[in-house]
Protein backbone atom coordinates (compact mmCIF):
# COMPACT_ATOMS: atom_id res chain seq x y z
CA UNK A 1 0.00 0.00 0.00
CA UNK A 2 1.93 3.10 -1.30
CA UNK A 3 0.81 6.47 -1.19
CA UNK A 4 1.27 9.70 -3.52
CA UNK A 5 2.33 11.50 -0.67
CA UNK A 6 1.66 10.97 3.20
CA UNK A 7 2.21 12.81 6.82
CA UNK A 8 5.46 11.60 8.84
CA UNK A 9 4.32 7.81 9.07
CA UNK A 10 2.06 5.05 7.41
CA UNK A 11 0.05 2.88 9.80
CA UNK A 12 -1.06 -0.51 9.99
CA UNK A 13 -3.55 -1.38 12.57
CA UNK A 14 -3.80 -4.97 13.65
CA UNK A 15 -7.03 -6.57 14.79
CA UNK A 16 -7.08 -5.49 18.45
CA UNK A 17 -7.69 -1.46 16.90
CA UNK A 18 -11.13 -0.59 15.58
CA UNK A 19 -10.76 -0.86 11.74
CA UNK A 20 -12.15 2.77 12.20
CA UNK A 21 -9.15 4.33 13.35
CA UNK A 22 -7.05 3.34 10.11
CA UNK A 23 -10.44 5.83 7.95
CA UNK A 24 -9.84 8.68 10.68
CA UNK A 25 -5.89 8.56 10.05
CA UNK A 26 -6.50 8.55 6.17
CA UNK A 27 -9.17 11.17 6.64
CA UNK A 28 -6.62 13.18 7.76
CA UNK A 29 -3.90 12.70 5.51
CA UNK A 30 -1.96 9.43 7.01
CA UNK A 31 -1.59 6.52 5.32
CA UNK A 32 -3.49 3.80 6.91
CA UNK A 33 -4.65 0.23 6.50
CA UNK A 34 -6.57 -1.84 8.86
CA UNK A 35 -6.23 -5.81 9.51
CA UNK A 36 -9.63 -6.16 8.18
CA UNK A 37 -9.14 -4.09 5.20
CA UNK A 38 -6.13 -6.13 4.69
CA UNK A 39 -7.89 -9.64 4.75
CA UNK A 40 -5.58 -10.66 7.95
CA UNK A 41 -8.31 -10.88 10.68
CA UNK A 42 -6.93 -14.07 13.03
CA UNK A 43 -4.08 -14.26 11.56
CA UNK A 44 -0.46 -14.57 13.36
CA UNK A 45 1.49 -11.92 14.66
CA UNK A 46 4.27 -12.93 12.61
CA UNK A 47 1.81 -12.34 9.77
CA UNK A 48 0.94 -9.18 10.61
CA UNK A 49 4.80 -8.19 10.99
CA UNK A 50 5.55 -9.34 7.73
CA UNK A 51 2.69 -7.63 5.96
CA UNK A 52 3.52 -4.45 7.95
CA UNK A 53 7.54 -4.49 6.79
CA UNK A 54 6.70 -5.47 3.43
CA UNK A 55 4.34 -2.44 2.98
CA UNK A 56 6.78 0.02 5.11
CA UNK A 57 4.03 0.48 7.29
CA UNK A 58 4.54 0.71 11.38
CA UNK A 59 2.37 -1.48 13.54
CA UNK A 60 -0.23 0.22 15.64
CA UNK A 61 -1.46 -2.50 18.27
CA UNK A 62 -3.17 -2.68 21.95
CA UNK A 63 -2.93 -5.67 24.20
CA UNK A 64 -4.23 -5.50 27.70
CA UNK A 65 -4.61 -7.70 30.28
CA UNK A 66 -6.83 -8.07 33.49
Amino acid sequence: MQAKSSLFIQVYTDEHVTPVLAQILRQRGYVAQSAQEAGMLERDDEDHLAHATRNGMAILTFCWTR
